[in-house]
């Protein structure tokens, strides 16, 4: 990702997330902390109700053994926004280093600055809000350069127009990735539920012209809420499916393009990263399961859009842990730090049972 220049700053209280044995703790240390990061992707979605969803987007690079080569990651984060207030010129301390309990900042510079405050809603007791949010870039130091002429006041004009027009029938996040015209969806999960639960795998299988089932595998499954269950857990797992890592497995729906979703027995429904035992969805007694509309598309809409949301790797169209940063999986892309093939879930587990018994 080219570098944009753009910041996002925000206030939210500071966590701490580690692994002490089978138990995965995150503790909120009770001290808000400002949180800068440069180098962001912005892209706007219309909402209903004069509203407007603001994406943001940033990468991180490092090298994967599991793929053997150098990869980069998206990291998303989204807000619902009701109103933004006109960019200013103001001072702010440059903010110096990663955003650590100890971040140092320097000396006081010009920016110009969009800010707003992010809507609450459906959120978990367990969850700390975002607020204080900004949109900005370093002030120009050439005369020509104004704020009304910045990219600071492109991103304020673009939000307006979104604002002024009724969404698209079709929500797209309008970014920069490679061209692939097959079917691929595209994931994202909570980058602080990844303690060694993140995504290695996913497979796309073509059922019927109607229908395509969607296989992902995870590195595992630790559970969190239920930790003192995890090593009983992986004994089962071992024993009933010959493996350690999950494989959660969906159904897209077409008419042309990507239409809905089955998320049969995984779906999270308003559940969160806190909860792992979560399983909706179940078939009625004559064997329905609901169908979800897809709600956002990647770039196109060959590319929809699915959330990871609870420990346990249940799945929706909608995100539910809106005040975390989340890993983007895209997986055909170079860089892509996962491997995508087009295996079929019974295929898939019929090759964990042959390396078991091998």
């Amino acid at each position: 990702m080219a570098k944009t220049g753009l910041w996002l700053s925000y206030k939210q209280e500071r966590y701490r997330a580690k692994l002490e044995g089978p138990k995965r703790i995150l503790n909120w240390s009770g001290k808000k902390d400002t949180w800068d990061y440069n180098n962001c992707m912005f892209s706007i979605v219309g909402m209903n109700g004069n509203l407007v969803r603001i994406i943001v987007r940033r990468n991180k690079s490092f090298d994967s053994s599991y793929m053997e080569k150098p990869v980069q990651i998206n990291l998303l984060l989204g807000f619902k926004v009701k109103e933004v207030e006109e960019p200013i010129e103001e001072e702010y301390d440059e903010p110096l280093g990663h955003n650590t309990e100890d971040k140092k900042y320097g000396k006081k510079r010009k920016r110009w600055a969009i800010h707003f405050e992010p809507i609450l809603d459906n959120e978990d007791p367990a969850e700390r809000p975002i607020s204080d949010c900004c949109i900005w870039q370093w002030a120009e130091s050439d005369k020509d350069k104004t704020i009304k002429k910045s990219k600071i006041y492109d991103l304020y004009n673009e939000i307006l127009e979104k604002y002024n027009n009724p969404p698209k029938p079709k929500n797209i996040f309008h970014v920069k990735t490679e061209k692939h015209e097959e079917i691929m969806p595209v994931l994202y999960q909570p980058r602080v539920d990844a303690w060694k639960n993140f995504i290695r795998e996913i497979h796309t299988h073509k059922i019927d012209d109607k229908q395509l089932e969607v296989s992902i595998i995870f590195n595992d499954e630790q559970l969190r809420k239920h930790f003192v269950l995890d090593p009983i857990y992986r004994v089962f797992r071992r024993f009933r499916y010959k493996r350690i890592k999950d494989i959660e497995s969906f159904k897209i729906i077409l008419d042309k393009i990507p239409e809905g979703y089955t998320f049969e027995l995984i779906y999270s429904g308003k559940y969160t990263l806190y909860h792992d035992s979560i399983h909706e969805d179940k078939p009625d007694k004559q064997g329905n399961i609901p169908n979800h509309k897809i709600k956002y598309y990647f770039s196109s809409t060959n590319h929809p859009v699915v959330f990871v949301n609870t420990s346990n790797h249940a799945i929706a169209e909608h995100d539910n842990n809106h005040y975390h940063w989340k890993w983007e999986y895209a997986a055909w892309e170079k860089s892509s730090p996962i491997v995508f093939g087009t295996k079929s879930r019974t295929d898939i587990n019929n090759e964990f049972r042959r390396v078991k018994t091998n």
